[in-house]
């Protein structure tokens, strides 16, 4: 059963912070080493600019990454964007 609750965190600059996430149902997320490697090359495309990577586990349903955010003004404008 999903949880109805949620918790957001507010991002700070220069905060560090483990950004997690699972697929529903434990089903695969990475089901080759390509969707790995495209996942990343998504995640550089997009956030790089954004985000400092310290460290990242990408498991078959799901991922961990520890980023530390560059800049809180540049991340809320990516934000924005992202949700037209």
């Amino acid at each position: 059963m999903a949880k109805k609750e949620h918790y957001y965190t507010r991002f700070e600059n220069d905060g560090i912070y483990h950004v997690y996430n699972r697929t529903v149902d434990r089903k695969p997320l990475f089901t080759s080493d390509e969707n790995y490697a495209y996942f990343i090359r998504q995640f550089d495309k997009y956030l790089s600019n954004y985000v400092k990577i310290y460290a990242y586990n990408l498991l078959g349903n799901h991922f961990h990454f520890m980023i530390k955010v560059n800049d809180l003004t540049d991340l809320t404008t990516f934000q924005k964007l992202s949700n037209l």
